[in-house]
């Protein structure tokens, strides 16, 4: 990596934002006030709408963020172009492996970079994947069609797979999205996808992904064991203090971070645009009330030690340790 190249950072693959800040902001719905401490250009928000490709436009916008770092460019580079060159690879994985695996929308951070490398790039002007009569991205139907098509394929009905049905993958893809172009012009100058993503001279291979978790050992690559990862491309495991280091020197030095994350926690608040990091309950800060509460546990205490690290696991061991029961744990993983 030259110097601080850019990163891409995953807690859980999917769902993601690229990192930039507006001026000083009051919603009114929340009452926070939330104040720059460091503004990183960016390109305008896509509207990724009813589909499940958040992993895509973020990284898009990850890598048009890179363009205006490195050229001074604003770009509106094509989100759909790569999902379309990426569906007939889920759908031959899912083949290969009998339909033993999820073929759905999601992706991950890394899925945009194998893209760009194998595939290149074209603008959001040439193709905007939008042909089912639409102005707006709703892919429900696309995916639904899509599945039902391989799980009718995959169970083999004539005992085995013919030559015609990844015709039929791209065939539905291409009545979807369209036809994607083999040259296309930009301010008069002709270009193939691959041309196009060679102009902005970026190097795929300079972009590191991290993550953290605590069942794999820190400072290796491993493959995170979710469904969405459907590439199945490692990271490299850092622990969380120091992926928190690695965001905040990408920022302060003026990168971009691409983040993916899961969004399913009660304190992300989706409707508002914004999360809030609950205080941790420790012994120190629990009223006299919820620490007798602990102390009257039932007679059998039983708990998933999925880490040590894990501070609310340590709170509930030195509660339960205090109790006259015996503590007895379910399952260790």
């Amino acid at each position: 990596m030259n110097a601080m190249k850019s990163i891409l950072l995953s807690a859980l693959v999917c769902g993601g934002i690229s990192l930039a800040f507006a001026d000083v902001v009051t919603p009114e719905s929340t009452g926070f006030k939330f104040t720059d401490t460091k503004v990183v250009p960016t390109t305008s928000i896509k509207n990724q709408s009813e589909t499940g490709t958040c992993w895509c436009f973020s990284v898009v916008a990850f890598l048009e963020n890179e363009i205006i770092r490195t050229s001074g460019k604003s770009v509106d580079l094509s989100e759909m172009f790569v999902v379309r060159k990426l569906y007939p690879e889920k759908a031959q994985k899912f083949m290969r492996m009998e339909g033993e695996i999820r073929f759905n929308q999601g992706g991950g951070v890394k899925d945009v970079l194998y893209a760009w490398d194998k595939y290149g790039m074209v603008p959001e002007s040439v193709y905007s994947g939008l042909n089912y009569g639409e102005d707006i991205h709703d892919h429900l139907e696309l995916i639904a069609g899509l599945k039902g098509y391989l799980k009718g394929i995959v169970a083999k009905p004539s005992k085995r797979y013919s030559t015609a049905w990844l015709r039929g993958v791209n065939g539905i893809l291409d009545a979807y999205l369209g036809d994607v172009p083999e040259k296309f012009e930009v301010d008069g100058v002709e270009y193939t996808p691959k041309t196009y993503a060679a102009s902005f001279g970026l190097n795929m291979a300079d972009y590191k992904a991290f993550t953290s978790f605590t069942h794999h050992p820190f400072y290796h690559e491993f493959i995170i064991e979710i469904p969405d990862n459907w590439l199945w491309t490692p990271l490299m495991n850092v622990p969380l203090d120091e992926m928190e280091q690695i965001v905040d020197n990408a920022i302060m030095n003026g990168y971009s971070v691409a983040w993916a994350a899961d969004m399913s926690e009660k304190s992300w608040q989706w409707d508002n645009g914004y999360a809030i990091l609950p205080q941790l309950k420790t012994e120190a800060n629990m009223t006299a009330k919820e620490k007798e509460r602990w102390k009257r546990l039932p007679v059998k205490v039983y708990f998933m030690n999925f880490s040590d690290h894990n501070p609310k696991l340590r709170l509930l061991k030195k509660f339960a340790s205090r109790c006259s029961t015996r503590l007895r744990p379910l399952t260790t993983i």
